[in-house]
């Protein structure tokens, strides 16, 4: 009976083991294997004045260190829920945050006060907006992130690196979808400073630049440039664009990986 028992509980502890580890599993949507991460971002709001490419969300840089606030777009309660917000981003002593909420009935504060915010995803979508805003404003004044409702993630083209990890960027691809017209000026900007972050007007390397065109005849207008840079820590990379109209539509992808 032993023998048998024995193989058992080995087997249900594995099983557990699993249970668990599918339990606190995150869906993060930049990860991948080895270490490495993909992030695309599609703007479909690019204009004539040089801004940080993001899906139409309002993405604010933090301008303090300070806790998170999210909650809906009403900015009322519209009932229990139980879909998962993450918050990915940097704590404010430059090591890196990740916190998982249940959406409340109004709104919630992150426990860590934040220098900046990355992404915003949730598990499901929602019928209502989602807002992050910094909880020293209010609402509607100081937005650093949203996701459209229906949507699970709306994603800002940046990323930060933590002052205890050291990353690889590999490369960059800009594109602007087949059948419109106009350019579209993209500039990839590397922050050795993430502090540099709040004000990204200045203190900064530009790691690639490139004007992208499409002609009503064209296929395909990505172009992909290998960059094979080390991202040091403690620093900040994002990508912006200028249209040579407004209303443009572009998309960003970087590539990287975390070496520890």
């Amino acid at each position: 009976m032993r023998s048998r028992i024995v193989p058992l509980l080995f087997a249900l502890s594995a099983l557990l083991s699993g249970i668990c580890l599918a339990l606190s599993t995150r869906p993060d949507p930049l990860a991948g294997p080895n270490n490495s991460w993909v992030l695309t971002v599609t703007d479909t709001d690019i204009d004539a004045a040089a801004e940080i490419v993001c899906a139409d969300t309002g993405y604010t840089a933090m301008t303090v260190d300070t806790t998170l606030t999210f909650a809906y777009g009403t900015g009322e309660s519209v009932g229990a829920d139980s879909a998962l917000i993450w918050i990915l981003g940097i704590k404010a002593d430059s090591t890196r945050a990740l916190e998982r909420f249940v959406i409340p009935t109004l709104s919630d504060t992150t426990t860590s006060e934040w220098l900046g915010l990355e992404q915003v995803w949730l598990d499901t979508v929602e019928p209502y907006s989602i807002m992050v805003y910094q909880t020293s404003a209010s609402l509607h004044t100081t937005i650093q992130d949203s996701i459209i409702a229906g949507e699970m993630w709306s994603p800002v083209a940046h990323h930060y690196t933590a002052k205890n990890e050291w990353e690889y960027l590999e490369d960059v691809t800009f594109s602007q979808p087949s059948g419109t017209t106009g350019s579209i000026i993209w500039e990839l900007r590397h922050y050795p400073s993430m502090a540099d972050a709040r004000d990204p007007t200045d203190g900064y390397i530009v790691l690639a630049k490139e004007i992208t065109r499409v002609m009503l005849t064209d296929t395909q207008s990505g172009v992909t440039i290998p960059l094979n840079k080390a991202l040091s820590p403690a620093s900040y990379t994002v990508a912006w664009a200028t249209g040579s109209s407004a209303n443009m539509t572009g998309t960003v992808q970087l590539r990287g990986r975390r070496q520890r």
